[in-house]
């Protein structure tokens, strides 16, 4: 609704300041005006990713694992991971929509639906889903866009493959950008890990089971799954972290890392998004969440030494199972797991 007198008078109030003096100007003018004046920028002090309200929300733990005042509908890691695995399919449709045309096959209309598919992912990755009070409806807006993108997204990849004569199960190679049947793709194949990292302790919460797993001919490379119980209490896994360091990835770099010392903060207990990672625990020891079965908040505990994941949303009728990455080595070598398991992986297509 337009007021005609609250615009005339807020045009008033300001011709009246530009003819005191005042400049109605943009970020880069004052850039340039700064700079115009011999001001020297310096360096911004070192931050993590957060929120605008950190302790009343313990900084991204609200959206990733905590719960409010409709704690029985609340999903946090189910909406996050659902989104995830949605965004694992949608790249992979694009990425079969695209090598289907360079084959010479192009799929009538799949930009488009490529292009719908990543909206329905945007909008499924709403923030109002998780965190502040989500109602029930806003916990299904989340959940709902999330399969609504993999569902688009899927019947994309399988009109590419069809038009290579490929039908499922088929895998797509969302770096190289393959698409072979599932029998020529050479299975990821775990065995008992002799020797774990670490030990992982459940804290105050529901029952668990561990399995400390590494990928044969990669003895850098172990996967540590839990299976969290139907019981009551939040889920929760405790690891060490033995760093005065937070080495992670910051939101939107994916690729790199970053390494700040604890000394540069003035806090207690930090929750932050470690993402499709890595993040440090120890020298040359680096987690790496599998994002399609847990996307809660890292919260870091310095006093203490540790790293805990916790879902409160969890309902205690339910069972979930969480899978992480640990790459022992360079944070070469725990980008590179990190990529393929989240940025680029191998997305398998079955048939319905």
């Amino acid at each position: 609704v337009v007021d005609p007198a609250s615009v005339t008078a807020f045009e008033s109030q300001l011709v009246a300041l530009e003819a005191s003096g005042y400049v109605i100007a943009g970020v880069g003018d004052w850039v340039a005006t700064l700079h115009g004046a011999g001001v020297t920028p310096v360096d911004l002090p070192p931050t993590l990713d957060g929120t605008w309200q950190p302790n009343n929300t313990e900084n991204v733990a609200r959206w990733m694992g905590n719960t409010g005042a409709f704690a029985a509908t609340e999903r946090d890691n189910a909406v996050l991971t659902g989104n995830s695995i949605g965004g694992r399919m949608v790249l992979a449709a694009e990425v079969a929509a695209a090598t289907a045309a360079t084959m010479g096959h192009a799929v009538p209309g799949a930009d488009a639906e490529v292009d719908r598919a990543w909206r329905d992912l945007l909008l499924g990755e709403v923030s109002d889903a998780t965190g502040w009070n989500p109602a029930r409806t806003e916990v299904y807006y989340g959940v709902f866009h999330g399969q609504a993108a993999a569902s688009r997204a899927r019947a994309v990849a399988v009109s590419a493959a069809a038009a290579l004569g490929i039908s499922p199960p088929f895998v797509v190679d969302t770096l190289g950008g393959s698409i072979v049947a599932a029998s020529m793709e050479p299975p990821t194949v775990l065995e008992d890990d002799p020797s774990p990292p670490f030990m992982v302790d459940p804290g105050r919460s529901r029952r668990y089971t561990s399995r400390w797993q590494r990928v044969v001919g990669q003895a850098d490379h172990h996967v540590l799954t839990i299976d969290v119980a139907a019981a009551s209490g939040a889920a929760q896994v405790v690891m060490p972290w033995s760093l005065d360091h937070v080495r992670y990835t910051p939101a939107m770099l994916d690729g790199t890392s970053v390494d700040l010392p604890l000394t540069d903060f003035t806090l207690t207990t930090i929750a932050i998004a470690i993402n499709d990672g890595p993040l440090g625990l120890a020298t040359n020891q680096w987690l790496i969440l599998d994002t399609s079965t847990i996307a809660l908040a890292a919260r870091l505990d310095p006093a203490m030494h540790t790293v805990t994941f916790r879902d409160a949303s969890l309902p205690e009728s339910e069972t979930d199972q969480w899978v992480f990455h640990v790459a022992t080595g360079s944070i070469d070598r725990a980008l590179a797991v990190t990529d393929r398991l989240n940025l680029h992986p191998h997305v398998r297509i079955d048939a319905p």
